[in-house]
C-alpha cells in the first residue's frame, strides 16, 4: 500500500530487515512503519531499533529530513541548509534474503533462524534486495473472503450436528418400536 510517508518501507520478495530485539540480540522482521526516536535512532514502530548494514543503530541528526532508497541506502539531508542541497548518506539498512532460511517467531513477535541461538545472522546471498519506499506491505488476507468462508463452514457444522441429532432421534424411536412389550 502507498502511503507516501518518507519512513514508511516494504521490503519486497523473501527480504527481512535486520533490527535489535527488546534483549539486545539480532532479530529480523518484515514490520516497514518506521520512526526516529527522540535520541534521532531509527525504529520500528513498535519501538525496536533497526540496524545498520554493519550492524549498528542508525542515526540521524537532530532535524534532518530522512529518506529511504529501493536498495536500503538512507540519507539525510538538512532543511535548513541554504543553496543545492546535497543529501548525506547515512548508512544503508541491514537487509537479508531469508528465501534459503527457516525462520522461527520468537516471543516478541520478531523472528530468529530457527535451529540456532538467539542473535544468528543470515547468511549472506548473492540475491539483490529491494525494498518500496513510501509503501507498506498489506495483509495476505482478504477479510471479505475469509468472512465468507467462516460463514459456509459454520453452516456446514450446523447441518453436520442437525443430521447427527435426527439420526439419534430415528434411531431411538426405531428401538422403541421394536421392544416387545412385556
Amino acid at each position: 500500500m502507498v502511503t507516501g510517508r518518507d519512513l514508511d518501507i516494504s521490503l519486497n520478495d523473501q527480504a527481512v530487515l535486520g533490527v535489535t530485539g527488546k534483549d539486545g540480540t539480532l532479530a529480523f522482521t518484515r514490520r516497514g512503519d518506521l520512526r526516529l526516536s527522540s535520541n534521532g535512532t531509527l525504529e520500528t514502530g513498535n519501538g525496536v531499533l533497526v540496524r545498520g548494514q554493519a550492524g549498528g543503530p542508525i542515526t540521524i541528526p537532530p532535524g534532518f529530513k530522512v529518506t529511504i532508497n529501493t536498495d536500503g541506502s538512507v540519507y539525510a539531508v538538512n532543511p535548513g541548509q541554504a543553496g543545492l542541497i546535497q543529501p548525506v548518506l547515512i548508512d544503508r539498512l541491514m537487509m537479508r534474503d531469508a528465501s534459503q532460511t527457516s525462520l522461527e517467531r520468537r516471543e516478541d513477535g520478531l523472528f530468529s533462524v530457527s535451529g540456532k541461538p538467539p542473535g544468528t545472522d543470515i547468511p549472506a546471498s548473492t540475491n539483490l534486495l529491494s525494498l518500496t519506499p513510501k509503501a507498506l506491505e498489506g495483509s495476505n488476507v482478504n477479510p471479505m473472503e475469509a468472512m465468507v468462508k467462516l460463514i459456509e463452514q459454520s453452516r456446514s457444522f450446523e447441518h453436520q450436528i442437525r443430521t447427527i441429532k435426527e439420526g439419534k432421534s430415528n434411531d431411538e424411536s426405531g428401538a422403541s418400536m421394536m421392544r416387545l412389550p412385556g
